[in-house]
């Protein structure tokens, strides 16, 4: 069985994961503002759980205050990923998906990363984001891929179909049509609230993440052999 922790929008104060028996999905804002110092602190606190994270960025990740674009702070995001994964890890900043493929006592999944962070050259822009073409484009020919191959869970910072002003996904609607029907838990946070859906977009898992170092809750995944899908709240702690 395969089992997968949501977690989200930590900011700085990261929950302790390291004794958790499976992999942890963070749907982006590990920090505030994406300086040096919080990618120093984030590394030192992810180091118990570092070969089982699989992150996305988030717009306090790759932005100073989540609202003013930052190359060097989009590319430390990457920096990270290299110290944790090794050279060879995936470059975000070049927008292209992260594809993980996992296989665990006769159950297997793909776990696809998205970068939806939207590097524009105003501030008015707020925290909005876009997937862009190239990624979803490169998305649709991972879905493909995928098939066959168990569950597919995507992951990516901002909310799908949520159209509230500084929330927005500015390519929302071209990125439901290619997933609609071809995935199997799609996972978010960037609003700080809870949710869950099904059926939407046919598919039939999708779970908002809250900021879950101050609420002290994430959600399970678990993926059987044979890809049957339960999902369940857990209890997270934060270790700072």
């Amino acid at each position: 069985m395969i089992r997968l922790a949501h977690v989200s929008d930590t900011h700085r104060n990261q929950v302790d994961l390291a004794d958790y028996p499976g992999y942890v999905i963070h749907t982006g804002d590990f920090t505030d503002s994406g300086s040096p110092r919080e990618y120093d602190e984030l590394l030192r606190a992810v180091e118990g759980y570092a070969d089982k994270l699989i992150p996305v960025p988030g717009n306090h990740d790759t932005a100073r205050l989540g609202i003013f674009d930052s190359e060097g702070a989009a590319r430390r995001f990457d920096q990270f990923l290299a110290r944790i994964h090794g050279v060879q890890a995936h470059r975000y900043f070049d927008k292209a998906p992260m594809i993980r493929r996992l296989a665990v006592d006769g159950a297997q999944a793909t776990v696809i990363g998205l970068n939806s962070c939207a590097m524009t050259a105003s501030p008015h822009d707020l925290a909005e984001g876009e997937i862009g073409r190239e990624q979803r484009d490169a998305l649709d020919r991972a879905l493909t891929e995928a098939r066959g191959n168990g569950p597919v869970i995507l992951a990516l910072h901002h909310h799908p179909f949520l159209h509230s002003y500084s929330m927005l996904l500015a390519d929302a609607e071209e990125l439901g049509w290619i997933i609609e029907g071809r995935v199997d838990v799609l996972l978010f946070g960037h609003h700080h609230h809870p949710g869950r859906w099904s059926g939407r977009l046919g598919i039939p898992h999708t779970l908002a993440a809250d900021d879950s170092s101050r609420t002290g809750w994430a959600r399970e995944i678990t993926i059987a052999p044979g890809g049957a899908i339960n999902v369940s709240p857990m209890r997270v702690t934060c270790g700072k």
